[in-house]
């Protein structure tokens, strides 16, 4: 159980530092004085958080899912604000090149393992020692 326990918090630890590695990257490119993988960590998690609250809050005030969502994206951008201490411009700057560095990022990954997999699919059956199975009339 332990084990367990300890294997969850190190998989949901590997995951925020993954999904911070985009914000820490845009900080990079667009040359932030208080560019880190920490900050990015913290404005990721801290981010979720407020944002989460403040869109649960704000719906259950207004019943609106469209403000909600409006008003949790500012939150959002306020933590990053905050936690770089930047501008609303640069923060949602910040926003914008890290959802493009994570299309960025993905395509590459897709590439990548793509011809990955075309390049497994050309080695022939024998090389791994036995044909499983067999396609009747192949």
């Amino acid at each position: 159980m332990f084990t367990t326990l300890l294997i969850t918090l190190l998989v949901y630890f590997l995951l925020i530092v993954i999904s911070s590695v985009p914000l820490w990257l845009a900080s990079k490119i667009l040359g932030v004085k208080k560019s880190s993988l920490l900050n990015a960590i913290i404005a990721t998690v801290a981010g979720g958080i407020v944002t989460v609250v403040v869109y649960a809050f704000t719906l259950a005030i207004t019943g609106s899912w469209f403000l909600s969502l409006i008003i949790g994206f500012i939150a959002y951008l306020w933590v990053i604000k905050n936690v770089y201490d930047v501008s609303w411009g640069k923060a949602a700057l910040l926003y914008i090149v890290s959802v493009i560095t994570v299309i960025v990022l993905a395509v590459i990954i897709a590439v990548v393992l793509g011809f990955l997999l075309i390049g497994l699919m050309s080695i022939p059956p024998h090389v791994f020692g036995h044909v499983p199975f067999k396609i009747k009339g192949i």
